[in-house]
């Protein structure tokens, strides 16, 4: 709560990964397998309201709590979150029936 700061989400066929976009310091790497759920909700207040992209992990397997959310900073991030969410997911492997 409270907390804030840019993060680039990186997403690759291994899973996906915060890093901060100065530096090279990343939160670490979270599997697919461990990916419950990923979708844009909206965060609403009085005045506006705003795409959010949502990451639910399995738990204790990850330094992460179990649902973490984040705000696409500018007007074309938060234009194109959906777009967003497409593109990370594009990277999830699928697996075969």
């Amino acid at each position: 709560m409270g907390r804030g700061g840019r993060l680039l989400v990186v997403a690759d066929r291994r899973g996906i990964e915060l890093v901060r976009p100065r530096g090279t310091f990343s939160f670490g790497l979270i599997p697919w397998n461990l990916v419950e759920d990923i979708q844009v909700q909206e965060l609403s207040n009085a005045l506006a309201s705003r795409p959010k992209l949502v990451f639910e992990i399995s738990g204790q397997a990850t330094p992460f709590r179990d649902r973490f959310e984040l705000l696409p900073s500018g007007k074309y991030e938060r234009a194109n979150a959906g777009q967003s969410l497409d593109a990370i997911l594009a990277k999830r492997p699928t697996t075969p029936s």
